[in-house]
């Protein structure tokens, strides 16, 4: 082959092609919040869905909405819950919050009356609620009771005060075990593990567990005590201890599937009697 013809070979093949670089693949963008929760809905077990609605004002502090008409108050310079009203059907629920100067709460006032559709029964309670804080977190909260019942055309009955006391211990920023005693010698003991992502309700999250022993186990209430929690609840374990020793327990579980940023968006709950109900979590 004549050289001139392999030198010119070889300096084309020295030559780049012409094709273009790869273009980068660019990395997704992953909202890493708020995200606020909008609605969570409950499916039983061969039941029928349960919505429960959170629309957010002040600040984004939450209101929870189902069944009853809830409303909370804030104050929005100190971010601090300052009252709920709750009504519904034949009964309401009105709770009062102070704080000290250093903006801590220091105690409640809280009155329940629930009125008979017939008859003219009532039956009232005002309950008053003192705080204990510790290290930034509400560690006690005792609680006396004073109860009245009213029967027509007039009568009034005055139980006994009874008291009650609340402790509450933490992991990190998450309540890990609530135990309530109260006079007659009733025990109980919610025990709750947490998983490593958010809660729910993480960028609706207020500052003081207020209302340590508010139904635990019900469906439609179970996020409450997420509402003071960073991650997401993985199981709550409820042990009753009566007077006489007798001892029930309670327990539900949850698996959760998550959005890109570690928000959940299901769950599947499994009670200890082995029935399973899902759940649904939609934000805005």
């Amino acid at each position: 082959m004549n050289r001139n013809l392999i030198l010119i070979l070889c300096l084309l093949m020295a030559v780049p092609g012409c094709r273009p670089d790869p273009m980068p693949v660019p990395t997704p963008v992953v909202p890493s919040g708020p995200y606020y929760l909008k609605e969570i809905t409950t499916t039983p077990a061969g039941g029928t869905p349960v919505t429960a609605m959170w629309t957010h004002y002040y600040l984004n502090f939450p209101q929870f909405v189902t069944y009853a008409y809830d409303n909370y108050k804030y104050d929005t310079v100190s971010l601090l819950l300052t009252e709920i009203y709750f009504t519904g059907g034949t009964s309401a629920t009105g709770q009062v919050f102070k704080y000290d100067a250093s903006r801590l709460p220091v105690g409640a006032k809280k009155n329940y009356s629930f009125y008979g559709a017939t008859g003219g029964s009532e039956y009232t309670t005002s309950d008053s609620v003192i705080y204990k804080v510790e290290n930034g977190k509400i560690t006690e909260a005792i609680t006396c009771n004073h109860r009245r019942s009213s029967f027509a055309p007039g009568g009034n009955t005055f139980s006994t005060d009874t008291t009650v006391r609340v402790t509450i211990s933490y992991v990190n920023d998450n309540p890990y075990k609530i135990h309530i005693v109260n006079t007659g010698g009733n025990m109980i003991d919610l025990e709750y593990t947490w998983g490593s992502k958010k809660s729910p309700l993480l960028d609706s999250k207020i500052k003081y567990l207020l209302n340590p022993d508010d139904a635990p186990l019900q469906s439609s209430t179970t996020q409450y005590v997420t509402l003071f929690a960073s991650n997401e609840l993985t199981g709550i374990k409820k042990t009753i201890t009566a007077p006489n020793g007798t001892i029930t327990t309670d327990r539900v579980d949850f698996v959760y599937t998550y959005n890109d940023a570690g928000y959940p968006v299901t769950a599947q709950g499994t009670q200890l009697n082995g029935v399973v109900f899902s759940q649904q979590f939609l934000y805005k």
